[in-house]
């Protein structure tokens, strides 16, 4: 009890220091505050900071009383009566006697006289320990008003206090408390308070009073807000029978954290009991004056003896029937202690187990669960008839599995420049899922082999291939693994080409055939897998320039006819392979040949002509040859290349070409070809 309520104290001085401090005002006053009771007044006050407190104990006050009105009449002249010329705290023997008697009563005399007036407490704590944590004014004038306010005996003996046994219940008083502090030293406004004996204030009965009981102990709690400026202080009084109560504490309770907690209306206090035996509480408010008001509510309950044992797992298996059978431990002689029992569980035994079965008998020590899922942590757990629950360690049940998860589906990947294969694929849908494997070949033919040993959580994975190994392509699957490692098939594999860095090696013209009007042009390649075709180049004698005349698709075309030749005109040849991904080689030797076409001077005559129509070119021919054997149409946008734009067309005719735009320069070439004449080209040039 001793370092109880030395702490108590000290956190007394801690709250009512914050709360006077704040209350500081530059001009000191005096506080007054009064109870009426049958024929009698009394009277507290006290002033409004520290060095006030000081002089007034020095000098004193005097107290006065005005009778204002006696009966129903308002007296023309208030009667005036000195009740006290002079009221101070002295060291004399009454005080003596109550710091004897009153614990708080010892706390103001060591506040008010310090170390040179020494009082023991009843010896049931040293009260100059707790005065002796701070020796300021500050720290007197708090502790002693606290007190003061818990011990209405010790205020009056203090000074602080009166009790006006000649007040009457017809009449209504003006008390006026008057500082006797020379204003040389002090201005100190006096005190006043009207006082109508006729109005008795209603000490109220304390509201929300509860009791939460548990193993021999119950946690009482009460709302102080509501009665904060009737009550400083409670007396809870218990009972075995609910009629003779009985205080269980020497000393009232008072909220101390108000202050450091303005949101807590609750006080609290723990009461030790013995289970099994039914107890009534009732709680009452004391005013700062010592007058106990109406009693709270009663409540009532039983102290239950808390389940301290939990149930403990001595099997946990799979069944063959996709279940788990489950069986625990559990002293019978605690069974009255339960309400029941609850399997629970979760998937990785953290914090998150879920209820699974509730309300098992608390007689029942084995119960059969249906469908686990592929992992299982169980844990049973004792509901006590107290709330607590009490918790077994874990069980982990693995079912039994041997079903592979289903074939991942989904897979796509994307190389970059440098050799990295980017993976990606859809996730497994399966519950037990655990990860996934990665397979890879070299070619189409071979085994793919994994090349990750640790399966992978992740639905994407980043591989890097050599670019300058000799195969253009590596081909990958998937397989997907359970947490009871059964695997999948593979998935389909996909192709995936590397990205080219090398060009491909240059072909080699064997061979040109001059015809009568053409040459006919063979080579050959490297034979890389990734050729595309071959652009054939061309240029006019020694002195031209090499034009792109035309691109052949396909890797195993090695022939190309060039019709657009002159006779008697020298041309230089070159070819280029061109692989998929956009490389092209170096140019192939140079093979100069000189055309021949001995109907040169027998062309065919026609007529080309280019009319813009809108947004359309018009392409009007007419042929001045009855042995026409073919007539084409050549088109070239801006400065691209050449191409085949009409094949088979008849010897005179117009159409109109709508793949044009505004602002561009296309170019037609009509050829004609006849049994007994060269060809005759015509080329027409608009600039739309």
């Amino acid at each position: 009890m001793t370092s109880k309520r030395l702490y108590l104290l000290i956190t007394i001085f801690c709250c009512l220091q914050s709360i006077y401090a704040q209350d500081k005002q530059s001009t000191a006053t005096i506080q007054m505050r009064a109870e009426a009771g049958e024929n009698k007044a009394l009277i507290r006050w006290a002033p409004t900071d520290a060095k006030a407190w000081k002089l007034l104990n020095k000098y004193g006050v005097r107290l006065e009383r005005l009778t204002m009105i006696r009966g129903k009449q308002v007296l023309d002249t208030p009667e005036k009566i000195v009740l006290a010329e002079c009221l101070k705290p002295e060291e004399s023997e009454a005080f003596k006697q109550i710091a004897e008697k009153y614990s708080y009563g010892a706390i103001i005399a060591q506040a008010i006289f310090g170390s040179k007036f020494e009082v023991s407490g009843s010896g049931q704590y040293d009260v100059a320990t707790v005065i002796a944590l701070g020796q300021e004014l500050q720290q007197r004038y708090v502790f002693s008003l606290y007190a003061a306010d818990l011990c209405f005996p010790a205020a009056v003996v203090a000074g602080w206090g009166w009790e006006d046994a000649t007040a009457r219940d017809e009449e209504r008083y003006l008390y006026k408390v008057i500082p006797l502090v020379p204003a040389k030293e002090m201005k100190i406004a006096e005190g006043s308070l009207f006082v109508d004996m006729g109005k008795k204030i209603e000490l109220s009965k304390p509201l929300d009073f509860r009791g939460k009981f548990t193993d021999s102990n119950v946690l009482l709690s009460w709302n102080y807000r509501t009665m904060e400026r009737l009550y400083n202080a409670y007396i809870p009084e218990r009972s075995t029978d609910c009629i003779h109560f009985a205080p269980i504490t020497e000393t009232p309770i008072t909220q101390m954290e108000s202050a450091a907690n303005p949101n807590n209306d609750q006080i609290t206090y723990s009461d030790s009991i013995q289970n099994g035996i039914t107890y009534y509480y009732r709680v009452a408010g004391i005013t700062p004056f010592g007058s106990k008001g109406a009693y709270s509510d009663t409540i009532s309950g039983i102290g239950i003896t808390e389940l301290q044992d939990p149930p403990f797992i001595t099997k946990a298996i799979p069944n063959n029937d996709g279940g788990a059978e489950i069986e625990w431990g559990f002293n019978a002689a605690n069974e009255s202690l339960i309400n029941d029992f609850m399997l629970e569980r979760s998937d990785d035994d953290k914090d998150n187990y879920q209820p699974l079965i509730t309300e098992i008998k608390k007689t029942e020590r084995r119960i059969t669960v249906k469908n686990i899922r592929p992992t299982n942590y169980f844990k049973i757990t004792a509901n006590s008839l107290t709330g607590k629950k009490l918790r077994s360690f874990s069980a982990l049940v693995q079912a039994i599995d041997t079903i592979p998860p289903a074939i991942p589906t989904g897979l796509v990947a994307k190389a970059d420049t440098s050799g990295v294969i980017h993976l990606s694929w859809q996730p497994n849908k399966d519950a037990d899922i655990f990860g996934y494997r990665i397979y890879r070949g070299q070619t189409v033919d071979e085994e793919l082999v994994p090349i990750n040993n640790v399966a992978i959580k992740e639905v994407a994975f980043t591989d890097t291939v050599n670019l300058r190994s000799l195969n253009s392509s590596v081909y990958y699957a998937i397989a997907a693994l359970d947490e009871r490692y059964n695997q999948s098939d593979l998935s389909s594999a996909i192709e995936v080409k590397k990205p080219e860095r090398i060009p491909p090696t240059p072909p080699f013209i064997r061979q040109i055939e001059v015809i009568n009007g053409k040459n006919i042009l063979h080579w050959v390649s490297g034979q890389e897998a990734t050729l595309a075709g071959y652009d054939i180049y061309r240029k006019s004698g020694q002195n031209g320039t090499f034009e792109l005349i035309a691109s052949v698709q396909g890797k195993e075309v090695y022939q190309y006819e060039d019709t657009q030749v002159e006779n008697n005109r020298t041309y230089i040849y070159q070819v280029k392979s061109r692989t998929e991904g956009g490389l092209v080689s170096a140019s192939s030797p140079n093979y100069q040949i000189r055309a021949i076409n001995k109907a040169e001077g027998k062309k065919a005559k026609a007529e080309f002509v280019l009319t813009p129509s809108g947004n359309h070119i018009r392409i009007n021919w007419k042929v001045g040859a009855t042995d026409v054997k073919s007539v084409q149409l050549y088109k070239k946008t801006g400065s691209g290349v050449i191409q085949m734009f009409m094949d088979a067309l008849d010897p005179s005719g117009e159409l109109t070409d709508k793949e044009v735009f505004p602002g561009t320069t296309y170019q037609y070439m009509l050829v004609v070809k006849t049994n007994n004449a060269a060809p005759a080209t015509v080329t027409k040039t608009i600039n739309l």
